[in-house]
């Protein structure tokens, strides 16, 4: 929970700078709790830069569920922060 608002300030950026969010409106602080909740079962990483002591991204792990025939199907999903450069998508994947 240490990582709730550094999270949800990059997933607000997301949802107010392009579209990879899928939301309406940035979501308050206190759904970070909804994040947790659908990462349930799987991992969920925050990965936070060791110079500087704050989060850069984070990802989770989740059911992949169109349809019936996915079901052991999991997708990843993962935001950077934009100041933290490129290639650092690599270190969740």
């Amino acid at each position: 929970m240490e990582n709730a608002m550094p999270v949800t300030e990059i997933f607000n950026d997301y949802i107010e700078n392009g579209t990879a969010a899928f939301a309406d409106a940035p979501l308050p602080g206190a759904s970070f709790s909804m994040l947790l909740e659908m990462t349930a079962g799987y991992p969920a990483y925050a990965v936070v830069d060791a110079s500087a002591g704050n989060v850069i991204e984070f990802c989770w792990l989740s059911a992949y569920a169109p349809a019936a025939s996915f079901w052991k199907t999991i997708k990843i999903t993962f935001y950077c922060a934009r100041a933290c450069g490129k290639g650092h998508g690599k270190t969740v994947l």
